[in-house]
C-alpha cells in the first residue's frame, strides 16, 4: 500500500487553529500587498529598527508555517485563492487573483526562490556579514515535518545550514526608507524540509547602531496577559522558534541574546510528483509494474479478444523464457495501467508510397534524408479544449467543437460553451486521479475503511499525492527523420536521436540538426514532437531547397510538405501532368485552405493563439503580423502563463510526461509498414538500446528532467521502475536555464514583455523590484518548483547519463546568470548540475557529465539549431559543425571536442 507519510492528509499546525495571515489585498486584487510597518512619518528614522514582524497585522515575511495552519490537504491555508477565473458567461472575474490562487495550491514554499524580511527603517546597504542571518535545516528524521504530529529531534535538531547570500536591499515601492533584507539561497533547499530562519543585531542600521528585536515579537515571546485568545497558538510557535533560535547560536559559539526574529516555514516538493508519474513504484515499491514493454504494447494497443489475448501472451512469455502465465500478466496489466505511468502507446504512421516519405531536399538545400509524419496517442493531464480529445464523441468535422461560430452551429448555445472551452489551455491545471490507489486496493481485496485512506486529500497533484488524472488522449504529430544515401538500417533498427525544440518553435526546427545526425556514415534517425501549445502556423513557409526556390519563391507552407509527409496529397507533381489538380500547388486556394487548416488544428496549441492581451487563446488566423486587435500567430505564446501561475508548471510536467511516453513508444513505432515482426516485436525500426537526446533551450529545460527521470526511473538500473522506459544514452543539452521566474525576467529577448505585462496598469500594475512584483515571483517561483530543472541536479547526477551542456557566454535568450537571483540562469544550473568544463581538445570520458562554454562573439542561443550564414554576424556555420560533431561523438561513445583553434570553445580558466 502507498505510504501514508506519502500520502498523508494533512500537515500538522505550526500554530494549530491559527487563520492564514492574509497578505492585504489592493484594487482589483492586483498587488500583493507586504509593505513593512511605517515608522513614523514622512523620511523620520526610528530611534531603534528592528524586523517587522506584526502576525495581529499580517505583517510577516511571505513565507512562513503559519500559511500551514489547519491544511486539510497538504496546501497552503489561503480561502482568498479559491476563486474561479471567469464568469459564468466568460467574463474576467474581478475578485480572481493569480498569485492568491497559485498560494492556496502550494504545498509548502520554495526551494530556490528569495526571502524578503521587511524591516522598520534603513539598514546599511550591502551584503550583510557571516553571523548576521542564518537559515538553518531542521531535523525531523525519516517522517520528516509533513506528517501529522511530527516530531522534531529534541536532542540533536538542527541540520546543515543552507548556502545563502544575505543582503539589504529597497524595494522600488513603498517606504523607500525602510530597508528589506534578502535571502538568496545559492544552492537549492531541500524539498520538503522546515527550515530555521535567524535574524540577529549584527545587521545595523543607517547609522551603524545594532537593530533590535520589534516590539510584536518581544510580546509574543513574553508572558505578559494576551489581548486575545485566539493568539495563544502564535506565542506558542513564536516561542518554539524564539528557543530554537537561541539554542542554534548556542551550538555555533554565539550569544542566544542576539536573536531579533525568527521563524520556519516547510519547502514543498519537487521531483516526486514526475518521478512518481514516471515510475509509480517510485512512490510505493509495491504499485511497481513488471509487464515487459511489448506485452505492455500489446495490451494497449489491440482489441483482440480475450482467447486471443491470452494465446499471444502466453506465446511471447513462453518466448521470453518467463514462468509467468498469461493470466497473471494480463490481470496485473489491467490494475496497474490506471496509474499513469508512461506505456507505449498507439503510434499509427502512413503506407510507404511514391510521395511518403518526402526527401528532406524538397525543405532543405543538399540534404539526403527523408522524413515522414506519423501520429502518437498521448495521454493528457492537462485541459485541451472541447473536441481536441481522440473518441471524445466529438467530431471536428461538425460545428460543434470549440473552433465552432454561432451562426452555422445548430445549437448556438453548444457552441458558445465548446467556443469558451479554449480557455482551458491557460486556466487549466493537473488535478489527482482521486481514487486511483483506492481501487487499487479495493480490487485486490482491501477493507474499505483502509482503502480510503489513500484517497487523494485533494486536487492537487502534490508530493502529498503525485498520481494526476488523464482527461483524454491527444492525437500527436510525431516528425521522424530517417538516413538515407549509403545508410543501411541495421537488424536491431536505427539508433535514434530524440529532438525537442525551443519556445516559440515547433518540431519541423528540428530538421537542419536532424539531416547532419543522418548522414553517413553515423546513420541516426531522429524522432521529434512538438511540446505542449507549440506547433507550425500557417505562416511558415519553405524557404529553402526545391520547394523553396523557383517558381514557388518562399510561398508553400511547410504544412503542405507535412502534409504529404503524412500521406496526404503531395505539394507538387514535378510538372507530370500539368494542368491538372493533382498536387498541392495546383489546387485552388480555397481547398488549398481547408487543407491547411485541417493540419492548423491538428497541431499541439490546437490551432489557439495568444490574442492581443497576450494572456487569453484566440484563433489562429493566417496572419503573419496581427490584424486590428489581434496578434501575429505564434506558436508557443500560450505556454508561458501569467494569469495562472500552475498552467506554466503543468506545461513544463506534461512536456516531460510527453516525452517519457514517446521513449517508451518509439520501439514500436513501424514507419515502414512490415508489422515490425508481430507482436513480439522482433523486426523493429528503432533501436531501444540505443536512444539518446539533444535539446535547445525550452527542449533541453524540459529535456533535463526528462532524462533525469527516466534514467532514474528505467529498470535495471530501479527495481522498482518501470519496464516501458528505455535508457537515454547520452544526451546534449544546448542553452538550458533554471530559475524560470527570473530568468525570464531577465532574459534580454523575454524580459521586457513579460515586465512591461506585469508593469501594465491595465493588468497587474506592479512596480518592477517592488514588494508586490518580488511576492509573485516568488509564489511563481514556488509553483513551478516541481518542474523546474534547478530541482532536478540530484537525480540527473544519480541517473549517471554521459551528457554534454552547452552554454553560449552572453546569451540574450537565457541568461548566463542574473546578477541579483543566484539560482537563475545557466550557471548555476550547471554548478547544482556539478557538470565539469571542458575545453577543445579536452580528453572526455564516455560516462562524462561536462559542460561547454561557447565564445561570445562566435555563438549565439540558435548555434546547435542552425548554421549561421550571416555575413554580418562573426558567427558563422562553423560553430554548428563544431557541436554537430561533438553531439554525434558524443553519441557514438567516443566524444571529442575541437574547433580547430578557431577560438569557438572558450578555454577553462586558470585556477
Amino acid at each position: 500500500m502507498v505510504k501514508k507519510t506519502l500520502l498523508s492528509l494533512a500537515i500538522a499546525a505550526t500554530a494549530a487553529g491559527l487563520a492564514g495571515c492574509n497578505i492585504s489585498s489592493v484594487q482589483d486584487h492586483d498587488k500583493v500587498d507586504q509593505t513593512a510597518v511605517d515608522a513614523g512619518s514622512g523620511d523620520a528614522q526610528p530611534a531603534v529598527v528592528a524586523p517587522v514582524f506584526n502576525p495581529a497585522r499580517s505583517q510577516l515575511p511571505l513565507a512562513t508555517d503559519f500559511l500551514l495552519s489547519g491544511t486539510t490537504d497538504g496546501t497552503l491555508v489561503y480561502p482568498d485563492g479559491d476563486v474561479d477565473i471567469f464568469l459564468a458567461d466568460g467574463s474576467r472575474n474581478p475578485e480572481y487573483n493569480p498569485v492568491y490562487d497559485a498560494m492556496s495550491d502550494m504545498d509548502g514554499f520554495s526551494t530556490v526562490g528569495q526571502l524578503y524580511i521587511p524591516f522598520s527603517g534603513s539598514l546599511s546597504e550591502g551584503e550583510l556579514p557571516a553571523g548576521s542571518v542564518y537559515l538553518v535545516e531542521l531535523d525531523y528524521g525519516e517522517a520528516g515535518p509533513k506528517v501529522p504530529d511530527p516530531q522534531i529531534n529534541e536532542a540533536d535538531p538542527f541540520g546543515g545550514e543552507a548556502a545563502i547570500k544575505a543582503e539589504v536591499v529597497s524595494y522600488a515601492d513603498g517606504n523607500l526608507n525602510n530597508s528589506v533584507v534578502r535571502i538568496s539561497p545559492t544552492e537549492p533547499l531541500k524539498n520538503n524540509t522546515r527550515y530555521l530562519v535567524v535574524l540577529t543585531n549584527a545587521i545595523t542600521d543607517v547609522d551603524g547602531d545594532a537593530t533590535v528585536m520589534g516590539s510584536q515579537f518581544k510580546y509574543l515571546i513574553g508572558d505578559d496577559d494576551l489581548l486575545s485568545a485566539a493568539l495563544a497558538p502564535v506565542r506558542e510557535a513564536v516561542q518554539d522558534w524564539y528557543q530554537l533560535a537561541q539554542g542554534f547560536l548556542v551550538s555555533q559559539g554565539a550569544s542566544p541574546s542576539s536573536v531579533t526574529t525568527a521563524y520556519t516555514f516547510t519547502t514543498g516538493g519537487t521531483v516526486e510528483v514526475l518521478s512518481a508519474m514516471a515510475a509509480p513504484g517510485n512512490a510505493d515499491a509495491a504499485l511497481a509494474s513488471t509487464v515487459p514493454a511489448v506485452l505492455q504494447h500489446y495490451l494497449n494497443t489491440t482489441e483482440d479478444d480475450a482467447a486471443t489475448q491470452s494465446a499471444t501472451v502466453g506465446a511471447i512469455l513462453s518466448g521470453a523464457g518467463s514462468s509467468a502465465t498469461a493470466a497473471e500478466v494480463i490481470g496485473g496489466h489491467a490494475l496497474l495501467s490506471t496509474l499513469p505511468a508512461p506505456s507505449p502507446r498507439a503510434s499509427n504512421f502512413p503506407a510507404l508510397s511514391a510521395t511518403v516519405p518526402v526527401d528532406t531536399s524538397m525543405i532543405l538545400d543538399g540534404a539526403a534524408s527523408s522524413f515522414i509524419t506519423g501520429t502518437i496517442d498521448l495521454p493528457y493531464y492537462s485541459q485541451a479544449p472541447s473536441g481536441a480529445y481522440v473518441d471524445d464523441g466529438i467530431n471536428l468535422g461538425d460545428d460543434e467543437h470549440y473552433t465552432c461560430s454561432a451562426e452555422t452551429a445548430s445549437d448556438a448555445a453548444t457552441c458558445a460553451a465548446a467556443t469558451l472551452s479554449a480557455a482551458n489551455t491557460v486556466i487549466g491545471q493537473w488535478a489527482t486521479d482521486a481514487d486511483v490507489i483506492e481501487n487499487l486496493q479495493l480490487a485486490q481485496g482491501a477493507d474499505a475503511a483502509d482503502a480510503a485512506e489513500v484517497a487523494a486529500p485533494s486536487e492537487n497533484v502534490t508530493n502529498l499525492f503525485p498520481f494526476a488524472q488523464e482527461n483524454g488522449k491527444v492525437r500527436t504529430q510525431v516528425l521522424v527523420v530517417e538516413p538515407g544515401g549509403s545508410c543501411a538500417k541495421p537488424g536491431s533498427g536505427w539508433p535514434v536521436v530524440m529532438l525537442a525544440h525551443g519556445i516559440t518553435g515547433n518540431r519541423m526546427q528540428n530538421i537542419v540538426l536532424a539531416e547532419q545526425l543522418a548522414a553517413a556514415p553515423n546513420c541516426y534517425a531522429s524522432v521529434a514532437i512538438d511540446l505542449p501549445m507549440h506547433g507550425l502556423m500557417p505562416t511558415d513557409m519553405i524557404t529553402s531547397g526545391v520547394l523553396g526556390g523557383a517558381p514557388f519563391s518562399g510561398a508553400v507552407p511547410l504544412m503542405a510538405a507535412v502534409n504529404q509527409s503524412a500521406g496526404g496529397i503531395a505539394v507538387t507533381d514535378g510538372g507530370a501532368t500539368p494542368g491538372t489538380a493533382d498536387s498541392f500547388v495546383e489546387l485552388d486556394a480555397a481547398t488549398q485552405s481547408l487543407i491547411i487548416s485541417g493540419q492548423t488544428v491538428s497541431q499541439r496549441h490546437f490551432g489557439l493563439t495568444a490574442d492581443a492581451s497576450g494572456a487569453l487563446p484566440e484563433a489562429v488566423d493566417g496572419d503573419i503580423d496581427g490584424g486590428e486587435g489581434t496578434a501575429a500567430d505564434q506558436s508557443g505564446s500560450l505556454y508561458i502563463d501569467f494569469l495562472h501561475f500552475q498552467t506554466t508548471r503543468d506545461n513544463n510536467r506534461q512536456a516531460v510526461m510527453d516525452l517519457l511516453n514517446l521513449n517508451a513508444t518509439i520501439p514500436f513505432m513501424d514507419i515502414d509498414g512490415d508489422g515490425n515482426g508481430g507482436p513480439a516485436n522482433t523486426d523493429p525500426d528503432f533501436d531501444a538500446s540505443r536512444i539518446y537526446f539533444a535539446g535547445i533551450s525550452l527542449g533541453s529545460i524540459i529535456g533535463t528532467q526528462f532524462v533525469a527521470v527516466n534514467n532514474t526511473s528505467a529498470v535495471p538500473a530501479n527495481p522498482a521502475g518501470n519496464p516501458a522506459l528505455n535508457r537515454v544514452q547520452a544526451a546534449v543539452f544546448s542553452v538550458p536555464g533554471g530559475g524560470l521566474p527570473k530568468l525570464l525576467e531577465n532574459s534580454a529577448t523575454f524580459g521586457p514583455t513579460i515586465v512591461g505585462a506585469l508593469e501594465n496598469p491595465d493588468s497587474f500594475n506592479l512596480t518592477q523590484g517592488g514588494s508586490s512584483y518580488e511576492s509573485l515571483m516568488y509564489v511563481y517561483q514556488a509553483t513551478v518548483d516541481s518542474a523546474d530543472p534547478m530541482n532536478f541536479g540530484g537525480l540527473m547526477q544519480l541517473s549517471q547519463t554521459p551528457y554534454t551542456l552547452i552554454e553560449s557566454v552572453g546569451d540574450t535568450v537565457i541568461p548566463n546568470s542574473v546578477a541579483d537571483a543566484p539560482l537563475a540562469g545557466t550557471d548555476p544550473l550547471i554548478s547544482v548540475f556539478a557538470a565539469e568544463q571542458v575545453e577543445s581538445g579536452s580528453t572526455i570520458g564516455a560516462g562524462d557529465q561536462v559542460f561547454v562554454k561557447l565564445s561570445d562573439d562566435l555563438s549565439s542561443h540558435s548555434s546547435f539549431a542552425v548554421p549561421d550564414t550571416d555575413a554580418n554576424t562573426p558567427e558563422t556555420a562553423a560553430t554548428f559543425g563544431v557541436l554537430v560533431q561533438h553531439a554525434i561523438s558524443r553519441f557514438n561513445g567516443s566524444p571529442a571536442l575541437n574547433d580547430g583553434g578557431a577560438g569557438i570553445i572558450e578555454a577553462i580558466p586558470a585556477e
